[in-house]
């Protein structure tokens, strides 16, 4: 099976925290290519950033998608105009109430029969606060954009705690440290759909 997405040409150890419009500008629609899904999480590995989608920098630049990555940080959304210092407070209190470790949120998937293919620790994972990306990868590629909206944000709802920012489909996703999960599991366009 072969995925058509964008892949960035340079890879990162670290978060990056400057390049990021350096990055999307590398990322352009007309980079795609067709990638393995172990040549996915080979470059995952190696520090490179994915947009799982055949999309440009713009949202309505979108053509398909087969890969659907999902972003947990264990973490609240912050509220408009809460100070920094309050916000902090309710991280702190958000970890001790909610969270979830990579092995919670993979059984919870098991649970609910929406599997991912693999799931990989990000950058900034620590043992006492997971933070990772879901990778599900479906059989059909999909090409109408409504579908598609409706399927990630099917996959956020089900499996809660995500990161509620990341519900656009030109979405990069940063590589990460390690594959804590792998599969293989292919899902079944039909059964997410319905």
């Amino acid at each position: 099976m072969k995925i058509k997405l964008i892949m960035d040409k340079v890879n990162y150890q670290t978060k990056p925290s400057t390049d990021i419009g350096a990055i999307i500008n590398r990322m352009k629609i007309e980079n795609v290519k067709e990638y393995s899904i172990e040549e996915i999480k080979k470059s995952v590995l190696d520090g490179k950033t994915i947009r799982p989608s055949y999309c440009g920098g713009q949202e309505d630049s979108w053509k398909s998608q087969q890969v659907f990555m999902i972003d947990i940080d264990n973490k609240p959304v912050k509220p408009r105009k809460m100070s920094e210092n309050d916000y902090e407070e309710l991280c702190q209190q958000y970890l001790k109430d909610n969270h979830k470790t990579y092995d919670e949120i993979i059984e919870h998937c098991k649970e609910i029969n929406i599997i991912p293919n693999f799931v990989y620790t990000s950058f900034n994972h620590k043992e006492n606060h997971h933070k990772m990306r879901l990778v599900f990868v479906l059989d059909k590629v999909i090409t109408d954009e409504n579908t598609a909206k409706r399927i990630l944000l099917y996959l956020m709802e089900s499996i809660g705690e995500v990161d509620e920012t990341c519900k656009n489909l030109n979405r990069i996703f940063f590589a990460g440290k390690n594959i804590v999960f792998d599969s293989g599991n292919i899902l079944d366009n039909d059964y997410i759909y319905n």
